[in-house]
């Protein structure tokens, strides 16, 4: 099952400032991609990273995987394809890590860019361990 988990941020600056900061909205979406059976009972921990760069409009562009392992086409592409992440200065650079633990599931999210971090810790049905035929 592909469940997806959509987070919309908003950082904006304060209103009343002298010098007001560039606002920055982002619609990032962390699908649940798809696991194997095998690699979810083979006790498999793995992150794949990605990283890629940000358009005019924010969108993603020249998205390349890194590192993917075990799962050889994870669909992480077609994820950070759905992600705006708007205020970022185009041709940023941007590195998305999902990771992955055994037992749990789909842990966590961190998008980076320059020297700014966003952790998304999931919760939830991160990881139905159900028995596979």
């Amino acid at each position: 099952m592909n469940r997806r988990v959509v987070l919309i941020i908003v950082m904006g600056a304060t209103l009343g400032c002298s010098t007001a900061a560039r606002r920055q909205d982002f619609h990032i979406e962390f699908c649940n991609i798809s696991v194997p059976g095998h690699i979810k009972w083979g006790n498999a921990s793995f992150g794949a990273y990605c990283t890629f760069q940000v358009d005019r409009q924010g969108r993603p562009r020249d998205i390349k995987v890194e590192r993917e392992e075990p799962l050889a086409e994870g669909g992480y592409v077609e994820c950070i394809q759905r992600w705006v992440l708007t205020g970022i200065p185009e041709g940023t650079e941007v590195r998305a890590h999902f990771r992955w633990t055994h037992g749990i599931g789909w842990e966590y999210l961190e998008v980076r860019y320059g020297s700014s971090l966003m952790r998304i810790d999931l919760s939830g049905d991160r990881c139905p361990y159900q028995e596979f035929h």
